[in-house]
């Protein structure tokens, strides 16, 4: 969505300009998410890039037109690739606000409640989020930060089935 816009090319421009008009600091967001899809381009695609009509914060409060990111932080656990599904919210204050991102598990998946990097609510917290300093943050140094916590302890883990026995590695690839 994203790319196109910047080329000028149709589609999604009105759908992506009405983004960009909720957003106090346009240019740096859009600089924030181009630079962070360069260098991170199968993480989360900008193809697959939404733009919500509302998102509702925890506390309640409710926010239109936010920017959500689809995909995943691929991670090595022992010795094993897993790309492990996420989604980062943009609120209307990033990037002076710090992205929102929560873990969001295939069938099969649950939360790995020995991992400190998620809530109960699959949030991501602690570590980079937690110190999120503008205009020094970026989305680029919040995904190495996640590969690195999530290397260790992985927020996400395939369900146990009552005779033992795993589910498929649905969580696996790259």
């Amino acid at each position: 969505m994203v790319s196109r816009f910047l080329r000028g090319e149709g589609g999604d421009r009105e759908e992506f300009a009405a983004l960009l008009a909720a957003y106090p600091c346009q240019r740096e967001v859009l600089d924030q998410v181009v630079s962070f899809e360069a260098c991170h381009p199968s993480a989360f695609p900008l193809a697959r890039a939404t733009l919500e009509p509302s998102y509702t914060y925890d506390d309640g409060r409710e926010e239109l037109c936010v920017v959500q990111l689809h995909g995943g932080v691929t991670i090595m656990y022992h010795g094993q690739q897993y790309k492990l599904p996420a989604v980062i919210v943009l609120p209307h204050g990033f990037p002076r606000e710090a992205p929102i991102v929560r873990m969001t598990p295939r069938a099969g998946m649950v939360r790995n409640e020995r991992s400190s990097c998620v809530d109960c609510s699959l949030r991501v917290v602690g570590g980079y989020i937690e110190k999120w300093e503008y205009p020094f943050s970026s989305l680029e140094r919040l995904y190495v930060d996640m590969k690195e916590a999530f290397g260790k302890s992985p927020p996400l883990r395939q369900r146990q089935h009552p005779d033992g026995v795993h589910g498929d590695r649905g969580g696996r690839g790259g």
